[in-house]
């Protein structure tokens, strides 16, 4: 894949040495070929860039004004083309022409450069293979979006089934115009809550519930002889705060 710039040449190199008064005129501008990275890593383009530059009258001048342009532009081109993927090289070239035009200044070595775009080439294969791989992601993007759906709809579900009431008032919101039938689904949606609701597991008794049992059931005298009897253990192991919480409960006169 190859993609060529038609911008003239003279009038490209002609707009920029005529704006620069005080530089000294650069030479023709030069094709250079260069890699530039993409978005993915190791996937590179391989771009060809026109080069142009000026060198500034005063001050002194590079060894090698040329590399010192190069240098320049191809920093300013990896900042674009790094956010680009292989398949996007159309954009990419257009950006680059942008980004590219403006004469700037490399540091301060006094020369100023710009440049654009005369040839972007992708490896057809490379091209493949991310074009293949952004597929691969869409694809499993929706496949996620999919199954959270799915995951919602059945946490949905499983809140009707085991809550009657609401799944009630759900079936009823959409059939208002079927009231008579709404006991018989109530009472369907009660069944299958009772089915799929697992057990409550029975508490295991303890020796404080059969205490509380006898007291409740049993007349007043006896709950009056079992709080003094706790009130003698907590005392003898002298738990003071036991004593003052049973003292604090309230006496059964039935």
């Amino acid at each position: 894949m190859w993609l060529r710039s038609r911008y003239p040449r003279h009038s490209f190199l002609g707009d920029h040495q005529a704006g620069s008064p005080s530089a000294n005129p650069g030479p023709t501008p030069r094709n250079v070929p260069i890699s530039l990275p993409s978005c993915d890593p190791h996937f590179d383009f391989q771009v060809t860039l026109t080069v142009g530059f000026t060198v500034a009258a005063i001050g002194v001048r590079p060894a090698n004004p040329q590399a010192v342009a190069l240098a320049g532009l191809s920093s300013r081109a990896e900042e674009i083309s790094r956010r680009r993927s292989l398949t996007e090289a159309q954009r990419l070239r257009g950006e680059l022409d942008i980004g590219l035009a403006q004469a700037l200044r490399v540091a301060d070595t006094g020369v100023e450069a710009w440049g654009f775009c005369a040839e972007i080439e992708v490896d057809p294969d490379l091209l493949a293979a991310v074009a293949g791989r952004q597929q691969a992601r869409r694809r499993a993007a929706v496949g996620e979006w999919e199954e959270a759906e799915r995951r919602s709809r059945e946490s949905r579900m499983r809140t009707l089934i085991t809550d009657p009431l609401q799944a009630t008032a759900w079936w009823y919101a959409g059939h208002q115009d079927q009231p008579k039938e709404l006991a018989e689904v109530a009472k369907a949606f009660q069944q299958v809550s009772e089915l799929v609701t697992p057990a409550r597991p029975e508490v295991a008794e303890t020796a404080g519930g059969l205490v509380d049992e006898l007291v409740q059931t049993a007349g007043p005298d006896i709950g009056f002889h079992v709080r003094s009897t706790l009130r003698r253990i907590f005392a003898g192991y002298h738990r003071d705060d036991l004593c003052a919480r049973l003292d604090a409960l309230p006496v059964t006169e039935d």
